[in-house]
């Protein structure tokens, strides 16, 4: 089964500085989901030629379905860039979990998965980066956020991916650049994932009531 991976004695108290930060994070998440809940919407007075619902469940199921978009059936490697991306972000993201507060759970095989997306979602997200600082056309449209974040990324899922093939270094370096995340990303462009499920039921409502999606 393997030795189950958790921090040393003497770092646990980064555990409680993380459980206080994402009090935090939390909060601010709130106040931004909060706004967004308060914006009144335009009405759409044209008359319906499709099936809204249709619309939004197809608007939510696109990132699912890549042969369904034009973009990735003409650059397969772009969606799988994006799906080991998330992957190894979510394991990442659960492993900071489960480490401080259910060390219980980070044995082999577990830990063996998560630390194979980290390194997949570490590989996409250099690739992205790459592409950013080669790439004119997305050059032009970057900011420091964009270059700062993705960088960030890049190295977050690197030094997860060390910490968890067990070196304690990478473990606590790893729970320390966490904490950092939660502070910075609700301020940063990463906290596009809060307006994602808002944008794709708006997007779904509206072109499947246009009769555009069906």
């Amino acid at each position: 089964m393997g030795p189950t991976l958790m921090l040393p004695e003497e770092f646990k108290y980064l555990a409680t500085i993380k459980t206080i930060v994402l009090f935090i994070f939390l909060s601010m998440y709130f106040i931004k989901l909060r706004w967004l809940l308060s914006l009144r919407l335009g009405k759409d007075l044209s008359t319906p030629k499709g099936d809204r619902n249709l619309g939004i469940r197809r608007s939510f199921m696109s990132n699912f379905t890549p042969w369904g978009m034009e973009s990735s059936k003409s650059k397969p490697f772009g969606w799988f860039e994006f799906a080991f991306l998330h992957l190894g972000v979510g394991s990442a993201i659960t492993a900071s979990f489960l480490i401080p507060y259910f060390p219980a759970l980070m044995v082999a095989p577990i830990t063996q998965i998560f630390t194979i997306f980290a390194a997949l979602g570490c590989l996409a997200a250099l690739s992205r980066f790459v592409k950013r600082v080669v790439k004119p056309e997305i050059r032009v449209i970057s900011s420091w956020d964009d270059y700062f974040s993705s960088l960030m990324v890049t190295v977050w899922l690197a030094v997860a991916t060390v910490a968890l093939l067990g070196n304690i270094t990478a473990l606590v370096a790893f729970m320390f650049i966490t904490t950092g995340l939660l502070i910075y990303v609700p301020t940063s462009k990463i906290s596009h994932y809060l307006y994602w499920p808002f944008t794709r039921y708006y997007f779904g409502a509206h072109f499947g009531r246009r009769g555009v999606i069906g």
